[in-house]
């Protein structure tokens, strides 16, 4: 680009400068600009930041695998729990429920291998109600995949009932959660690489 400058001077005469300018934009510059909104891409752009905010929600989890859930009434006998844990299918938890979609506690396998440990064989003849962990850590369908991953974190549990008003309408493990996380990371790099290669035309 060529710019032209006119410099006045104090007696009236001017000069016309010509100075040339190279404007173009950097690779740098191309990426870390406002988007624009390109021909055509109205849509698709809205398509895609309403896919993100959901990707971002446990409801989209459980969208994807699914709203059942296996439980056990607290007065079931460990006996039987071991036996729906192992399956198949394979299972890490068991939600414990005493009224149709209630939700009263839950136990693990982790929380059996401990009460074997302490009490031998004679703990697959004990009720569920006395291994179980009664407070758990519980989320929503609204609840961020981010707060739901801090939460496991913090409280250590590896799975964590879904309830919506107070009645169970999912359970979410460690793996969901991941799966969720790397599935909306690869949403963001396609948006980003679309970005990129739109700004090259």
């Amino acid at each position: 680009m060529i710019i032209l400058r006119l410099n006045l001077s104090l007696s009236g005469g001017c000069a016309l400068t010509y100075i040339a300018v190279d404007q173009r934009p950097s690779l740098a510059s191309k990426v870390l600009a406002p988007p624009q909104t390109l021909p055509g891409t109205e849509l698709a752009s809205e398509g895609r930041d309403a896919d993100s905010e959901v990707s971002m929600k446990v409801e989209s989890i459980l969208r994807a695998k699914g709203r059942q859930v296996s439980t056990i009434q607290p007065w079931a006998k460990i006996e039987q729990a071991v036996s729906q844990l192992i399956g198949p299918p394979k299972i890490g938890a068991l939600v414990v429920t005493g009224v149709p979609q209630g939700f009263t506690g839950m136990i693990t396998e982790r929380d059996i291998i401990r009460g074997m440990k302490m009490r031998g064989a004679e703990l697959l003849t004990m009720p569920v109600s006395s291994l179980m962990t009664h407070r758990v850590p519980t989320c929503s369908p609204t609840d961020s995949i981010a707060d739901v991953m801090m939460e496991m974190t913090r409280s250590r549990y590896r799975h964590l009932p879904v309830l919506r008003n107070g009645e169970l309408v999912g359970l979410v493990s460690i793996g969901d959660v991941v799966a969720a996380r790397v599935d909306e990371m690869e949403l963001e790099t396609g948006v980003l690489r679309d970005l990129y290669m739109a700004r090259q035309h």
